[in-house]
């Protein structure tokens, strides 16, 4: 969610635990769940499809550098994770559409640069 710049969703105070949610979206914050295939139809409540999200802060672009393809606007990250939303608003992630980041022409997978993070903590 670098794209966004900040948080994007909160736990509320004094609002419903829910185990494994990340919470509900800020003030000015739009989230949806949408067909991960078309990127395009907003599916109906505790349906998996793609996050997208709306929000004034969201990136454009990088500073000097025109991006080879535009970033699309209400995207989270370049790539992008699937998600449901519950009956009140609550984000859950359930997976990542994809399993492969290209930065600088380069192939990273998620799940090594996440071994790596967890092996440098308390060892």
């Amino acid at each position: 969610m670098t794209e966004s710049m900040m948080g994007a969703v909160i736990s509320p105070v004094g609002g419903t635990y829910k185990p494994g949610s990340t919470g509900m979206p800020a003030t000015d914050i739009e989230i949806r769940i949408v067909d991960a295939e078309t990127g395009q139809v907003e599916l109906p409540k505790k349906e998996i499809g793609e996050i997208t999200m709306r929000c004034p802060q969201i990136m454009l672009g990088y500073y000097q550098h025109p991006p080879r393809q535009p970033i699309p606007y209400g995207k989270v990250g370049s790539s992008p994770v699937t998600g449901i939303l519950d009956e009140d608003g609550y984000l859950f992630i359930v997976d990542r559409k994809k399993d492969v980041i290209k930065p600088g022409g380069f192939q990273v997978w998620p799940r090594e640069v996440e071994e790596v993070i967890a092996s440098t903590r308390g060892g």
